[in-house]
């Protein structure tokens, strides 16, 4: 199976896609090969993980993750849910979008979690 196939396969599955970390090329490949709608929704999270960013390291540590998650909920319209979303949810969040699990997101992983939402937390995400 091709690095491509693996990658396709992981996206509609995951499980399978929070198992593996994926190298830069990969995932520079796939953000060509989206559709109108899912790359207007990784540069909306290009923007966010930019923002959020606030040492300019290009990775978000667990507080501008907080961050960002804050930008994303004003964004759409739903930041009285900020309240509701506790330091435990965060970290869950967090760590399942920590895909190689070194303690910081870079670009690629926040804009997986962002575009492949979670169904615990997909209601407080657009």
């Amino acid at each position: 199976m091709s690095r491509e196939n693996s990658w396709k396969d992981a996206q509609a599955s995951p499980k399978l896609m929070a198992q593996r970390s994926w190298d830069k090329l990969t995932a520079q490949q796939t953000i060509g090969q989206l559709s109108p709608q899912r790359k207007a929704k990784h540069a909306a999270a290009k923007f966010t993980f930019n923002s959020a960013d606030a040492n300019n390291d290009a990775e978000l540590e667990r507080c501008e993750f907080a961050t960002a998650v804050r930008m994303m909920l004003a964004a759409g319209g739903m930041a009285h849910l900020d309240d509701e979303i506790d330091a435990f949810a965060l970290d869950r969040e967090f760590a399942h979008a920590d895909t190689n699990n070194d303690g910081t997101l870079d670009l690629d992983e926040f804009a997986i979690w962002c575009v492949h939402p979670r169904p615990t937390c997909a209601a407080h995400r657009h």
